[in-house]
Protein backbone atom coordinates (compact mmCIF):
# COMPACT_ATOMS: atom_id res chain seq x y z
CA UNK A 1 0.00 0.00 0.00
CA UNK A 2 1.30 3.47 -0.87
CA UNK A 3 2.23 5.56 2.15
CA UNK A 4 0.97 9.15 2.01
CA UNK A 5 4.03 10.79 3.52
CA UNK A 6 2.56 14.30 3.62
CA UNK A 7 -0.52 13.10 5.49
CA UNK A 8 1.52 11.20 8.08
CA UNK A 9 3.89 14.12 8.56
CA UNK A 10 0.93 16.39 9.20
CA UNK A 11 -0.39 14.02 11.84
CA UNK A 12 2.92 14.07 13.69
CA UNK A 13 3.21 17.83 13.45
CA UNK A 14 -0.26 18.20 14.98
CA UNK A 15 0.76 16.22 18.06
CA UNK A 16 4.01 18.09 18.72
CA UNK A 17 2.30 21.44 18.33
CA UNK A 18 0.86 20.85 21.79
CA UNK A 19 2.77 21.82 24.94
CA UNK A 20 2.95 18.28 26.32
CA UNK A 21 4.99 16.54 23.63
CA UNK A 22 8.26 18.12 22.42
CA UNK A 23 9.33 15.44 19.94
CA UNK A 24 8.08 12.38 18.16
CA UNK A 25 9.06 9.77 15.58
CA UNK A 26 6.85 7.27 13.80
CA UNK A 27 8.18 4.22 12.00
CA UNK A 28 6.11 2.05 9.66
CA UNK A 29 7.17 -1.26 8.11
CA UNK A 30 4.84 -2.19 5.27
CA UNK A 31 5.35 -4.04 1.98
CA UNK A 32 8.91 -4.74 3.14
CA UNK A 33 9.69 -1.01 3.19
CA UNK A 34 10.50 1.17 6.18
CA UNK A 35 9.14 4.70 6.43
CA UNK A 36 10.15 7.00 9.30
CA UNK A 37 8.64 10.37 10.13
CA UNK A 38 9.93 12.90 12.67
CA UNK A 39 8.69 16.10 14.23
CA UNK A 40 9.52 18.48 17.09
CA UNK A 41 12.61 18.84 19.24
CA UNK A 42 14.77 16.43 21.21
CA UNK A 43 15.33 18.86 24.08
CA UNK A 44 13.41 22.04 24.87
CA UNK A 45 16.59 23.63 26.23
CA UNK A 46 18.75 23.05 23.14
CA UNK A 47 15.89 23.03 20.58
CA UNK A 48 17.71 20.44 18.49
CA UNK A 49 15.23 19.07 15.99
CA UNK A 50 14.08 15.47 15.85
CA UNK A 51 15.18 13.67 12.69
CA UNK A 52 14.30 10.16 11.45
CA UNK A 53 17.56 8.77 12.85
CA UNK A 54 17.08 10.28 16.32
CA UNK A 55 17.45 7.93 19.28
CA UNK A 56 14.87 7.70 22.08
CA UNK A 57 14.77 5.61 25.24
CA UNK A 58 12.35 2.77 24.50
CA UNK A 59 11.87 1.65 28.11
CA UNK A 60 10.20 -1.73 28.50
CA UNK A 61 10.15 -2.43 24.76
CA UNK A 62 13.65 -3.58 25.79
CA UNK A 63 11.94 -6.66 27.24
CA UNK A 64 11.21 -7.83 23.69
CA UNK A 65 14.96 -7.66 23.00
CA UNK A 66 15.74 -9.60 26.19
CA UNK A 67 13.11 -12.19 25.32
CA UNK A 68 14.66 -12.53 21.87
CA UNK A 69 18.05 -13.21 23.45
CA UNK A 70 16.59 -15.88 25.72
CA UNK A 71 14.80 -17.54 22.80
CA UNK A 72 18.11 -17.63 20.92
CA UNK A 73 19.69 -19.40 23.89
CA UNK A 74 16.84 -21.91 23.86
CA UNK A 75 17.48 -22.50 20.16
CA UNK A 76 21.17 -23.04 20.99
CA UNK A 77 20.30 -25.72 23.53
CA UNK A 78 21.73 -23.71 26.41
CA UNK A 79 18.39 -23.13 28.11
CA UNK A 80 15.04 -24.79 28.74
CA UNK A 81 12.14 -22.54 29.62
CA UNK A 82 10.76 -24.76 32.40
CA UNK A 83 14.02 -25.49 34.18
CA UNK A 84 14.13 -23.90 37.66
CA UNK A 85 16.24 -20.73 37.71
CA UNK A 86 18.24 -21.87 40.70
CA UNK A 87 19.80 -24.66 38.65
CA UNK A 88 21.40 -21.96 36.48
CA UNK A 89 21.76 -19.14 39.03
CA UNK A 90 22.37 -21.03 42.27
CA UNK A 91 23.29 -17.82 44.09
CA UNK A 92 19.90 -16.26 43.28
CA UNK A 93 18.29 -14.86 46.41
CA UNK A 94 14.48 -14.97 46.61
CA UNK A 95 12.04 -13.68 49.16
CA UNK A 96 10.26 -17.02 49.57
CA UNK A 97 12.35 -20.20 49.84
CA UNK A 98 9.73 -22.53 48.36
CA UNK A 99 8.99 -20.19 45.46
CA UNK A 100 12.71 -19.92 44.77
CA UNK A 101 12.81 -23.63 43.95
CA UNK A 102 9.82 -23.36 41.62
CA UNK A 103 10.31 -20.24 39.50
CA UNK A 104 11.43 -20.78 35.89
CA UNK A 105 12.44 -18.72 32.87
CA UNK A 106 8.90 -19.08 31.56
CA UNK A 107 7.65 -17.38 34.73
CA UNK A 108 10.02 -14.47 34.05
CA UNK A 109 9.00 -14.10 30.41
CA UNK A 110 5.29 -14.25 31.22
CA UNK A 111 5.34 -12.05 34.36
CA UNK A 112 4.03 -14.85 36.56
CA UNK A 113 6.92 -15.33 39.03
CA UNK A 114 4.87 -13.70 41.81
CA UNK A 115 7.80 -11.77 43.28
CA UNK A 116 7.61 -8.00 43.83
CA UNK A 117 8.07 -6.67 40.34
CA UNK A 118 9.23 -3.11 40.95
CA UNK A 119 12.53 -3.68 42.74
CA UNK A 120 14.37 -0.68 41.29
CA UNK A 121 17.91 -0.23 42.53
CA UNK A 122 20.77 1.88 41.23
CA UNK A 123 23.88 -0.14 42.07
CA UNK A 124 26.22 1.95 39.96
CA UNK A 125 27.86 1.30 36.64
CA UNK A 126 30.11 -1.67 37.32
CA UNK A 127 29.83 -4.68 35.06
CA UNK A 128 28.80 -6.81 38.05
CA UNK A 129 25.63 -4.83 38.77
CA UNK A 130 23.25 -7.65 37.82
CA UNK A 131 25.22 -10.13 39.89
CA UNK A 132 24.88 -7.82 42.86
CA UNK A 133 21.24 -7.14 42.05
CA UNK A 134 20.14 -10.79 42.29
CA UNK A 135 21.77 -10.95 45.73
CA UNK A 136 19.29 -8.29 46.94
CA UNK A 137 16.15 -10.14 45.86
CA UNK A 138 16.01 -12.12 49.09
CA UNK A 139 14.42 -9.07 50.72
CA UNK A 140 11.48 -9.00 48.32
CA UNK A 141 7.92 -9.99 49.06
CA UNK A 142 6.33 -12.95 47.29
CA UNK A 143 3.07 -11.32 46.21
CA UNK A 144 1.58 -14.62 45.04
CA UNK A 145 2.76 -18.16 44.28
CA UNK A 146 4.63 -18.71 40.98
CA UNK A 147 2.13 -19.16 38.18
CA UNK A 148 -0.87 -18.03 40.25
CA UNK A 149 -1.48 -14.76 38.42
CA UNK A 150 -0.13 -12.27 35.90
CA UNK A 151 1.57 -9.17 37.33
CA UNK A 152 4.05 -7.04 35.41
CA UNK A 153 7.57 -7.60 36.73
CA UNK A 154 10.62 -5.48 36.00
CA UNK A 155 12.41 -7.52 38.66
CA UNK A 156 11.94 -10.68 36.64
CA UNK A 157 13.56 -9.19 33.56
CA UNK A 158 16.51 -7.84 35.54
CA UNK A 159 17.05 -11.40 36.77
CA UNK A 160 16.69 -12.62 33.17
CA UNK A 161 19.54 -10.28 32.25
CA UNK A 162 21.74 -11.97 34.83
CA UNK A 163 20.76 -15.39 33.45
CA UNK A 164 21.93 -14.27 30.00
CA UNK A 165 25.25 -13.26 31.51
CA UNK A 166 25.65 -16.63 33.20
CA UNK A 167 24.92 -18.56 30.01
CA UNK A 168 26.98 -16.45 27.61
CA UNK A 169 29.91 -15.35 29.76
CA UNK A 170 29.27 -11.78 28.58
CA UNK A 171 27.66 -8.78 30.20
CA UNK A 172 24.06 -8.26 29.20
CA UNK A 173 25.09 -5.25 27.12
CA UNK A 174 27.73 -7.26 25.26
CA UNK A 175 25.42 -10.21 24.67
CA UNK A 176 22.67 -7.98 23.27
CA UNK A 177 25.11 -6.21 20.96
CA UNK A 178 26.70 -9.44 19.68
CA UNK A 179 23.54 -11.53 19.27
CA UNK A 180 20.88 -8.94 18.31
CA UNK A 181 22.04 -5.39 17.57
CA UNK A 182 24.96 -6.09 15.23
CA UNK A 183 23.43 -8.99 13.27
CA UNK A 184 20.32 -6.90 12.62
CA UNK A 185 22.29 -3.82 11.59
CA UNK A 186 20.99 -1.75 14.49
CA UNK A 187 23.67 0.93 14.29
CA UNK A 188 21.53 3.46 16.14
CA UNK A 189 20.82 1.40 19.24
CA UNK A 190 22.63 1.28 22.57
CA UNK A 191 22.25 0.34 26.22
CA UNK A 192 24.46 2.83 28.08
CA UNK A 193 23.98 6.61 28.30
CA UNK A 194 27.51 7.43 27.14
CA UNK A 195 26.83 5.42 23.99
CA UNK A 196 23.73 7.55 23.34
CA UNK A 197 26.05 10.57 23.05
CA UNK A 198 27.23 9.11 19.74
CA UNK A 199 23.75 9.70 18.35
CA UNK A 200 21.15 12.42 18.00
CA UNK A 201 19.60 11.53 21.33
CA UNK A 202 16.36 12.68 22.92
CA UNK A 203 16.03 13.98 26.46
CA UNK A 204 12.96 13.25 28.56
CA UNK A 205 10.45 15.88 29.67
CA UNK A 206 7.95 15.96 32.53
CA UNK A 207 5.18 18.32 33.56
CA UNK A 208 6.30 21.10 35.88
CA UNK A 209 4.62 23.94 37.72
CA UNK A 210 5.24 26.30 34.80
CA UNK A 211 5.01 23.89 31.89
CA UNK A 212 7.38 21.25 30.62
CA UNK A 213 10.68 20.64 32.38
CA UNK A 214 13.65 18.47 31.58
CA UNK A 215 13.32 15.07 33.23
CA UNK A 216 15.20 14.72 36.54
CA UNK A 217 16.49 11.28 35.49
CA UNK A 218 18.87 10.99 32.55
CA UNK A 219 18.84 7.22 32.03
CA UNK A 220 17.62 3.90 33.41
CA UNK A 221 19.92 2.43 36.08
CA UNK A 222 22.17 -0.29 34.69
CA UNK A 223 20.54 -2.79 37.04
CA UNK A 224 17.37 -2.37 34.97
CA UNK A 225 19.15 -2.53 31.63
CA UNK A 226 17.60 -5.83 30.56
CA UNK A 227 14.16 -4.59 31.63
CA UNK A 228 14.24 -1.12 30.09
CA UNK A 229 17.67 0.21 29.16
CA UNK A 230 17.74 0.26 25.36
CA UNK A 231 17.76 3.53 23.40
CA UNK A 232 17.08 3.24 19.68
CA UNK A 233 15.87 4.90 16.53
CA UNK A 234 12.49 4.00 15.07
CA UNK A 235 14.10 2.14 12.15
CA UNK A 236 16.20 0.05 14.53
CA UNK A 237 13.14 -1.01 16.54
CA UNK A 238 11.49 -2.02 13.29
CA UNK A 239 14.54 -4.16 12.51
CA UNK A 240 13.65 -6.33 15.49
CA UNK A 241 10.03 -6.51 14.34
CA UNK A 242 11.21 -7.47 10.85
CA UNK A 243 13.20 -10.40 12.26
CA UNK A 244 9.95 -11.86 13.57
CA UNK A 245 7.99 -11.06 10.42
CA UNK A 246 10.72 -12.70 8.30
CA UNK A 247 10.53 -15.95 10.24
CA UNK A 248 13.75 -15.46 12.22
CA UNK A 249 16.05 -14.78 9.25
CA UNK A 250 18.01 -11.53 8.99
CA UNK A 251 18.34 -9.44 5.82
CA UNK A 252 21.47 -11.39 4.83
CA UNK A 253 19.68 -14.72 4.98
CA UNK A 254 21.22 -15.82 8.29
CA UNK A 255 18.91 -17.60 10.70
CA UNK A 256 18.90 -15.95 14.12
CA UNK A 257 15.69 -17.48 15.50
CA UNK A 258 13.88 -20.68 14.64
CA UNK A 259 10.30 -20.53 13.44
CA UNK A 260 9.39 -22.63 16.46
CA UNK A 261 10.80 -19.96 18.78
CA UNK A 262 8.72 -17.28 17.07
CA UNK A 263 5.60 -19.42 17.22
CA UNK A 264 6.14 -19.99 20.94
CA UNK A 265 6.76 -16.29 21.55
CA UNK A 266 3.47 -15.41 19.88
CA UNK A 267 1.43 -18.19 21.53
CA UNK A 268 -0.72 -17.18 24.53
CA UNK A 269 0.87 -18.35 27.78
CA UNK A 270 -1.28 -16.61 30.39
CA UNK A 271 -4.39 -14.37 30.30
CA UNK A 272 -3.99 -10.72 31.30
CA UNK A 273 -6.69 -9.33 33.63
CA UNK A 274 -6.38 -5.76 32.32
CA UNK A 275 -8.05 -5.52 28.89
CA UNK A 276 -6.34 -2.23 28.13
CA UNK A 277 -2.91 -3.93 28.18
CA UNK A 278 -3.43 -7.23 26.40
CA UNK A 279 -5.68 -10.24 26.06
CA UNK A 280 -2.83 -12.63 26.83
CA UNK A 281 0.94 -12.61 27.33
CA UNK A 282 3.29 -14.66 25.20
CA UNK A 283 7.00 -15.22 25.78
CA UNK A 284 8.03 -11.62 26.31
CA UNK A 285 5.28 -10.08 24.16
CA UNK A 286 1.77 -8.76 24.72
CA UNK A 287 -0.83 -10.46 22.52
CA UNK A 288 -4.14 -9.05 21.37
CA UNK A 289 -6.77 -9.70 18.74
CA UNK A 290 -8.07 -6.68 16.86
CA UNK A 291 -10.96 -7.21 14.48
CA UNK A 292 -9.96 -10.86 14.17
CA UNK A 293 -6.27 -10.11 13.47
CA UNK A 294 -3.29 -11.02 15.67
CA UNK A 295 -1.48 -8.04 17.17
CA UNK A 296 1.82 -8.52 19.01
CA UNK A 297 3.93 -5.88 20.71
CA UNK A 298 5.16 -4.08 23.77
CA UNK A 299 5.04 -0.61 25.30
CA UNK A 300 7.70 1.15 27.30
CA UNK A 301 8.34 4.26 29.33
CA UNK A 302 11.21 5.88 31.18
CA UNK A 303 11.05 9.18 33.04
CA UNK A 304 9.87 11.55 30.31
CA UNK A 305 10.26 9.21 27.31
CA UNK A 306 8.34 6.28 25.88
CA UNK A 307 7.71 3.88 23.04
CA UNK A 308 5.04 1.66 21.55
CA UNK A 309 5.62 -1.25 19.16
CA UNK A 310 2.92 -3.23 17.35
CA UNK A 311 3.50 -6.12 14.95
CA UNK A 312 0.75 -7.66 12.81
CA UNK A 313 2.27 -11.02 11.77
CA UNK A 314 -0.47 -11.95 9.30
CA UNK A 315 -0.21 -8.63 7.45
CA UNK A 316 3.56 -8.11 7.39
CA UNK A 317 3.14 -4.75 9.10
CA UNK A 318 4.83 -3.19 12.11
CA UNK A 319 4.44 0.25 13.66
CA UNK A 320 6.59 2.00 16.27
CA UNK A 321 6.10 5.37 17.96
CA UNK A 322 8.82 7.05 20.05
CA UNK A 323 8.54 10.33 21.96
CA UNK A 324 9.76 12.44 24.85
CA UNK A 325 6.99 14.09 26.83
CA UNK A 326 3.96 13.45 29.06
CA UNK A 327 1.56 13.79 26.12
CA UNK A 328 3.03 10.75 24.41
CA UNK A 329 0.32 8.30 25.51
CA UNK A 330 -2.39 9.89 23.40
CA UNK A 331 -0.08 10.22 20.40
CA UNK A 332 1.02 6.59 20.59
CA UNK A 333 -2.53 5.31 20.79
CA UNK A 334 -3.91 7.43 17.98
CA UNK A 335 -0.98 6.99 15.61
CA UNK A 336 -0.84 3.22 16.07
CA UNK A 337 -4.59 2.88 15.64
CA UNK A 338 -4.57 5.04 12.51
CA UNK A 339 -1.68 3.12 10.96
CA UNK A 340 -3.24 -0.30 11.64
CA UNK A 341 -6.59 0.80 10.28
CA UNK A 342 -5.12 2.40 7.16
CA UNK A 343 -2.51 -0.24 6.30
CA UNK A 344 -4.35 -3.40 7.30
CA UNK A 345 -8.01 -2.49 7.01
CA UNK A 346 -8.41 -3.45 10.67
CA UNK A 347 -10.58 -1.56 13.11
CA UNK A 348 -8.88 -1.57 16.54
CA UNK A 349 -11.24 -1.63 19.51
CA UNK A 350 -12.07 1.79 20.91
CA UNK A 351 -10.27 2.90 24.08
CA UNK A 352 -12.10 1.94 27.25
CA UNK A 353 -14.35 4.71 28.48
CA UNK A 354 -16.95 4.82 31.26
CA UNK A 355 -20.66 4.52 30.68
CA UNK A 356 -22.91 7.24 32.04
CA UNK A 357 -24.01 5.17 35.06
CA UNK A 358 -21.60 5.62 38.00
CA UNK A 359 -24.09 4.92 40.78
CA UNK A 360 -23.26 1.31 41.66
CA UNK A 361 -22.16 0.43 45.18
CA UNK A 362 -18.61 -1.02 45.24
CA UNK A 363 -18.83 -2.11 48.90
CA UNK A 364 -18.29 -5.79 48.11
CA UNK A 365 -14.63 -5.16 47.23
CA UNK A 366 -13.92 -2.07 49.27
CA UNK A 367 -10.68 -2.33 51.20
CA UNK A 368 -6.96 -1.65 51.15
CA UNK A 369 -4.75 -3.41 48.60
CA UNK A 370 -1.00 -3.12 48.75
CA UNK A 371 2.31 -4.19 47.27
CA UNK A 372 5.72 -2.53 47.25
CA UNK A 373 5.45 1.10 46.07
CA UNK A 374 1.66 1.04 45.67
CA UNK A 375 -1.30 1.16 48.06
CA UNK A 376 -4.88 1.34 46.76
CA UNK A 377 -7.77 2.21 49.05
CA UNK A 378 -11.24 1.62 47.60
CA UNK A 379 -14.27 3.24 49.18
CA UNK A 380 -17.41 1.14 49.01
CA UNK A 381 -19.85 3.82 50.05
CA UNK A 382 -19.02 6.04 47.12
CA UNK A 383 -17.33 4.87 43.92
CA UNK A 384 -13.89 6.31 44.61
CA UNK A 385 -10.27 5.26 45.03
CA UNK A 386 -7.13 6.65 46.68
CA UNK A 387 -3.80 5.57 45.19
CA UNK A 388 -0.44 6.09 46.89
CA UNK A 389 2.65 5.47 44.79
CA UNK A 390 6.34 5.34 45.62
CA UNK A 391 9.62 4.81 43.82
CA UNK A 392 10.30 5.60 40.17
CA UNK A 393 6.61 5.81 39.29
CA UNK A 394 6.07 8.67 41.74
CA UNK A 395 9.10 10.47 40.35
CA UNK A 396 7.83 10.08 36.81
CA UNK A 397 4.28 11.20 37.67
CA UNK A 398 5.42 14.11 39.83
CA UNK A 399 3.32 13.10 42.84
CA UNK A 400 2.89 10.22 45.26
CA UNK A 401 -0.85 10.48 45.95
CA UNK A 402 -3.85 10.41 43.61
CA UNK A 403 -7.59 10.04 43.94
CA UNK A 404 -10.43 9.57 41.51
CA UNK A 405 -13.79 8.16 40.66
CA UNK A 406 -14.64 4.56 39.85
CA UNK A 407 -17.00 3.87 36.96
CA UNK A 408 -17.84 0.97 34.69
CA UNK A 409 -17.13 0.65 30.98
CA UNK A 410 -20.00 -0.71 28.87
CA UNK A 411 -18.36 -4.18 28.95
CA UNK A 412 -18.45 -4.15 32.77
CA UNK A 413 -14.78 -3.30 33.35
CA UNK A 414 -14.21 -1.00 36.31
CA UNK A 415 -12.31 2.17 35.42
CA UNK A 416 -10.72 4.94 37.46
CA UNK A 417 -9.49 8.37 36.41
CA UNK A 418 -7.19 8.71 39.44
CA UNK A 419 -4.06 9.10 37.28
CA UNK A 420 -5.70 11.56 34.89
CA UNK A 421 -7.03 9.18 32.24
CA UNK A 422 -9.43 6.30 32.71
CA UNK A 423 -7.58 3.05 33.42
CA UNK A 424 -8.98 -0.40 34.34
CA UNK A 425 -9.01 -1.42 37.99
CA UNK A 426 -9.92 -5.10 38.02
CA UNK A 427 -10.97 -7.09 41.12
CA UNK A 428 -10.11 -10.79 41.16
CA UNK A 429 -9.29 -13.60 43.59
CA UNK A 430 -6.38 -16.02 43.68
CA UNK A 431 -6.99 -19.76 43.91
CA UNK A 432 -6.48 -19.59 47.69
CA UNK A 433 -9.25 -17.00 48.01
CA UNK A 434 -7.02 -13.94 48.45
CA UNK A 435 -8.78 -10.89 47.07
CA UNK A 436 -6.70 -8.72 44.73
CA UNK A 437 -6.95 -5.67 42.53
CA UNK A 438 -5.21 -5.44 39.19
CA UNK A 439 -4.14 -1.88 38.38
CA UNK A 440 -1.42 -0.39 36.18
CA UNK A 441 -0.33 -3.89 35.24
CA UNK A 442 0.24 -5.00 38.84
CA UNK A 443 -1.63 -7.34 41.15
CA UNK A 444 -2.29 -5.85 44.59
CA UNK A 445 -3.37 -8.29 47.36
CA UNK A 446 -5.85 -7.08 49.96
CA UNK A 447 -4.20 -6.23 53.28
CA UNK A 448 -7.33 -5.17 55.17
Amino acid sequence: MTIDRDAWQSRLDAFVSTESLPGLTLGILSDDEVHVFASGVLNIATEVHVTPDSVFQIGSVTKAYTATLLLMLVDDGLLELDTPLVSMIPELAWGDASAREMVTVRHLLTHTSGIDGDHFLDLGRGEDVLERYVATCGDLAQVFAPGAAWSYSNTGFAIAGRLIEKLTGLTYDQALAERVLRPLGMTRSCTLPEEALRHRAAFGHVAGADGLELAPVVATPRTMGSAGGVAASAADVLALARLYLDGGVDRNGRRLLTEAAISNAFTPQVPVPDPSLADDWGLGFMLRTWDGARVVGHDGGTVGQGASLRILPDHGVAVVVLGNGPGLGTAMDELVRSAVEELCGIQPPPPLAPSTDASEDRHEWAGVYERVNMRITVSGETPSVQIEIGGLAAESLGSDSFSGRIQRAPDGTFLTDALGAFMPIVPFSLADGTRCLHFAGRAQPEVR
